[in-house]
C-alpha cells in the first residue's frame, strides 16, 4: 500500500518501520550502558567522599558490571557481523554460479 509523499510509508514501505525499530533497540542499549556508567560514577563519587574499602568495592563492582555488558555486547555484534559476512558470501556464490 503506497501513501502520498506528504505523510505515510512513501517509497520505503515497511523498511521505515524496520529501521525505526532498529534505532529504538539501539537507543535502549545506549540508555542501559549510560545507566551502568552513571551507577559507577555515583559509587566512585561516594568513594571519593568516604574512602573506605567497602565503597571502593562497590564502585569497582559497578565498573565491572559496565565492562561485562560492553564485552557481551561486543561478542554479540562480532557474531552478527560474522553471520552477515558468511551470508553475503553464500548469496554472492549462488548468484555467480
Amino acid at each position: 500500500m503506497q501513501f502520498s509523499r506528504t505523510g505515510g510509508a512513501g517509497e520505503f514501505g515497511e523498511m521505515g518501520a524496520v529501521i525505526g525499530a532498529g534505532y529504538l533497540v539501539m537507543g535502549v542499549v545506549y540508555f542501559y550502558a549510560s545507566f551502568k556508567l552513571n551507577q559507577y560514577a555515583s559509587k566512585i563519587g561516594a568513594f571519593v567522599l568516604q574512602p573506605t574499602s567497602a565503597t571502593l568495592s562497590t564502585a569497582l563492582d559497578a565498573q565491572r558490571g559496565f565492562w561485562k555488558f560492553a564485552g557481551v555486547l561486543t561478542i554479540i555484534f562480532m557474531v552478527i557481523y560474522l553471520l552477515a559476512i558468511v551470508g553475503f558470501v553464500v548469496f554472492t556464490m549462488n548468484q555467480v554460479s
